[in-house]
């Protein structure tokens, strides 16, 4: 870059020395243009001779200025070209640093990327093999069956005590997929039905009269559990059930599609006593169950305590009478003693101080005292004090 600078500006000196020469010869030649003709040549070649003196210091003041320029240049040429390199030298190093970032952030996404693609190669795998299950009305049941399994579980419920699963019930023929003991002996039973195929018809239907005719025939399944359901002796108050059936719909979106495209359906199961709920809602109703089977348990408990008390009150009354005739007899009994140790005993002493005044004398032979009837009745204190 140098090397270009300093002809430029030697080629830009001369320049500038040209134009100033030709600018005092113009003004030379009208000066001489005003001279004598006479002095036409000695004038020409005194202007010449100035214009050459001056036309040489100019160029020599001009190169000298330039070299100054020049070195001025370089200096600060210097300065900006190792200023770039520096910059230069830090944009290599940021560039390096990049590309190592971007080659391990390809590595990276080039994993990611495949273990996504094996992810949805299993995801569709598992997907079309679950469907493929699922086609199968048993498979189906099986499913709902043990979706309700977890629910119940999921809600606390204990099998044999707190719900029972395909146990007939009694004086009835239908065997319901689930039963729920209720107070006073009272049962709920629930089916457990999973109408998939059309609905899965409809979310497979590429246009809409498709999709209205899959709708109309998944309707026309939900109607037909219901009614499976209302058939069985799965709601008969006279053999101890509820007013009411349970119908579990094992799918959150097969549940949610039904009350979005067909309202009417819920209400009318309604109207024939059987309740659509999904897992979510079967929640509720069990905690709903649980509760009343609890209130009832504690209501039944509170009975028991009340006729636990009421029979600890007529014991506790006898207690107390059998506590009264105990005092009285103790009291006799105590009156008795008094008179043995006062009344009794004085009168005895008073009969063996005789009896010891008598053996002190000596004209009386007595038999020994063990020889002497002493068990016999004294007579009554009356008749000694008289």
């Amino acid at each position: 870059m140098l090397e270009v600078i300093v002809p430029i500006a030697i080629v830009v000196g001369i320049a500038v020395g040209a134009l100033v020469l030709g600018l005092m010869t113009r003004r030379l030649i009208n000066s001489a243009r005003v001279a004598a003709a006479s002095d036409r040549d000695a004038a020409i070649r005194l202007a010449t001779e100035q214009v050459t003196t001056l036309a040489g210091e100019r160029l020599s003041a001009q190169a000298t200025l330039g070299a100054q320029q020049v070195a001025s240049d370089r200096e600060l040429v210097q300065r900006q070209v190792a200023a770039v390199g520096d910059q230069l030298e830090q944009v290599r190093t940021a560039m390096t640093g990049l590309e190592a970032a971007r080659a391990a952030q390809h590595a990276t996404l080039s994993e990611q990327i495949r273990s996504v693609a094996e992810q949805s190669a299993a995801l569709q795998g598992t997907t079309a093999s679950l469907k493929a299950a699922l086609a199968s009305p048993q498979a189906r049941g099986q499913w709902g069956e043990r979706m309700a399994e977890d629910v119940l579980r999921a809600a606390g419920m204990i099998e044999g005590v707190n719900y029972h699963k395909r146990k007939q019930a009694p004086g009835g023929t239908g065997i319901p997929d689930f039963a729920f003991p209720l107070p006073n002996g009272l049962r709920l039973n629930m089916d457990v039905k999973f109408p998939l195929a059309n609905y899965l018809r409809y979310l497979d239907a590429g246009s809409d009269p498709e999709r209205q005719e899959a709708l109309k025939a998944f309707l026309r399944d939900v109607r037909g559990r219901v009614k499976e359901v209302t058939e069985r002796e799965y709601i008969d108050p006279a053999n101890g059930t509820a007013d009411c059936v349970l119908l579990l719909i094992p799918n959150e979106q097969v549940h949610a599609f039904i009350h979005t495209n067909a309202p009417g359906v819920i209400d009318e199961a309604m109207a024939q006593r059987v309740i659509l709920c999904s897992p979510v809602g079967l929640i509720g109703v069990l905690a709903v169950i649980r509760q009343a089977a609890d209130s009832f348990a504690f209501q039944q408990a509170a009975r028991d305590v009340l006729d636990l008390l009421a029979a600890f009150a007529k014991q506790w009354g006898m207690f107390l009478e059998g506590l009264e005739r105990l005092g009285k007899r103790l009291d006799a009994a105590h009156e008795e003693y008094e008179k043995l140790t006062s009344t009794r005993r004085r009168q005895i002493d008073r009969v063996l101080l005789r009896i010891e005044d008598l053996r002190s004398q000596p004209t009386l032979a007595l038999p020994e005292p063990a020889t002497l009837d002493l068990t016999g009745d004294a007579g009554s204190g009356e008749e000694e004090e008289g």
